[in-house]
């Protein structure tokens, strides 16, 4: 079986080096524009030069629990079809023994507004095909906390919706600090078109570059979520209210997980309670 397997993943590096030497496009999914489209349920790749690069965590044959890319099934043995040997992960080689802790922005971490409010912290300008729109933000009660504590024990990342022009001016007031490792913006979400005028959207944590185990996410939209339950937890909105206590209540739940061998096993075990 071990050779079978070696010798498949020979021939498909023999494959793709023939294709480089000859300067030939071969489809690459790429994480910045890889969609579902529910009506026809097709992938949709792109094409472009392929760039090899090593698949950081994952081995064929390893044991561990992830979601196969292609059938998005739970597996727990890695095979050579599992992921694409040069899929582009958001973070190339993630080396850190902490588990990642993925953060949505707005209205999990922050409220945002065109208008003044009572309760805004501060306020933002950012320019978008030459406007300039005006942003009031309310953080979450107890964030400051809520990060400290968590950057203890995870390293920490923003997955947002939002652009990267608005998203960064908001994290450079917030996260003074820099706990704030990693960022991933509206171009690493998953848009799933349910017709011509509607949509959703989810963040696909196989793409990341960190096995299931050891990756959270923290979200107030349930279908960001969805195709990874075991590694989420879901939170109310937030719009602005000073009475909240979402982040100090989550924050001892959230950093209990951070020391589990495997929260994508943590979390299954207690849905099933």
């Amino acid at each position: 079986m071990f050779s079978c397997i070696g010798i498949c993943i020979n021939r498909r590096k023999n494959f793709i080096n023939n294709l480089k030497q000859q300067n030939t496009q071969i489809f690459e999914y790429q994480p910045s524009n890889f969609a579902i489209n529910t009506k026809q349920q097709q992938l949709q790749p792109t094409t472009q030069n392929v760039g090899l690069q090593t698949r950081p965590l994952f081995k064929v044959n390893e044991n561990i629990t992830f979601v196969d890319y292609y059938t998005k099934k739970e597996c727990h043995i890695i095979q050579t079809s599992s992921l694409p040997d040069h899929f582009n992960y958001f973070i190339p080689a993630y080396t850190s023994e902490k588990p990642l802790l993925c953060l949505d922005l707005d209205e999990t971490l922050i409220a945002s507004q065109p208008r003044s409010t009572t309760t805004a912290n501060f306020q933002i300008q950012v320019t978008v095909a030459n406007n300039e729109h005006t942003y009031y933000v309310t953080k979450r009660p107890h964030l400051d906390e809520f990060l400290l504590s968590l950057a203890e024990v995870f390293e920490l990342a923003i997955f947002t919706y939002s652009i990267k022009p608005y998203a960064d001016k908001i994290l450079k007031i917030i996260d003074p600090h820099g706990l704030i490792k990693y960022r991933f913006y509206r171009e690493h979400c998953v848009k799933q078109q349910i017709n011509e005028q509607q949509f959703v959207i989810t963040k696909d944590l196989t793409r990341v570059g960190v096995c299931l185990d050891k990756i959270l996410l923290v979200d107030n939209a349930k279908r960001a979520g969805e195709w990874q339950p075991n590694n989420f937890i879901l939170v109310e909105d937030f719009f602005g209210n000073q009475e909240d206590d979402v982040l100090k209540k989550l924050e001892p739940r959230v950093k209990a997980l951070g020391t589990v061998p495997s929260i994508y096993k943590e979390l299954e075990n207690a849905a099933l309670e």
